[in-house]
């Protein structure tokens, strides 16, 4: 999860700091043979890379970074801190918890507002459950039922564009029974045949509700670009 991302990545930078001195350079235990500055600034470099890409990735929301800074010098200079230690996790924890509050709350309204306009979109069916989908390519006659197998080639997306998942970057199609994915893909990939394509877009109760999923954060509207490359029947017993 990103909060634990964000946590190890404090501990990791903790436990640098432990031995330091007034000019920022950590010296703890002696440097291995035929490591050259060179490599160490290159392995210094990365970790601020790593802590930097870590934080950013993180929802943290507005970030003043010059404190940021003034925290890790702190510690590294061993001058008195602004909290305490147990004060650290605390306050990023709660702070965080706010966070997702905030963005679930947000994800509702816009998720409200795009599923309002995009109705009025020319080839958008909305359905009774509040699904709504555009037929790119009609394919075949063929199309899944609720228990059937799919392979299909996709690309899904949050409202702001962001991708968190693609067959397509895998280079890979997928393959999975219908009854065993979110509702939105259950129902929407029913109407599309075989060989044809179709756009969803799924609101956050037939996707993954309420609560962050990996990538995904809590009541996020979803929407797929979706290839349907084979529909296998249910296997009968």
């Amino acid at each position: 999860m990103k909060v634990t991302k964000l946590f190890l990545t404090a501990g990791l930078f903790g436990v640098l700091a432990l031995s330091s001195c007034n000019s920022g350079v950590i010296n703890k235990g002696d440097r291995m043979p035929n490591t050259s500055s060179s490599k160490i600034d290159s392995v210094s470099y990365a970790l601020g890379v790593w802590f930097g890409e870590t934080v950013k990735h993180t929802d943290m929301g507005e970030i003043n970074l010059s404190q940021v800074d003034k925290g890790r010098m702190d510690v590294f200079n061993e001058d008195s801190l602004k909290i305490s230690d147990k004060e650290v996790m605390s306050l990023i924890q709660s702070y965080m918890n706010e966070r997702q509050k905030f963005a679930a709350t947000k994800n509702v309204e816009e998720a409200k507002a795009f599923f309002e306009e995009n109705a009025k979109k020319d080839g958008v069916v909305t359905t009774e459950s509040g699904l709504q989908y555009k037929i790119i390519k009609e394919g075949s006659d063929v199309k899944a039922g609720p228990t059937d197998t799919v392979t299909v080639d996709y690309e899904g997306k949050l409202l702001d564009g962001t991708v968190f998942d693609s067959s397509y970057t895998r280079g890979t199609p997928a393959t999975f029974p219908l009854n065993g994915v979110i509702k939105g893909w259950g129902e929407g990939l029913t109407y599309v045949g075989e060989g044809g394509q179709i756009e969803l877009y799924i609101p956050a109760n037939l996707g993954y509700g309420d609560k962050a999923y990996g990538p995904i954060p809590a009541n996020s509207a979803l929407t797929f670009k979706v290839e349907v490359k084979k529909v296998s029947p249910a296997k009968t017993k």
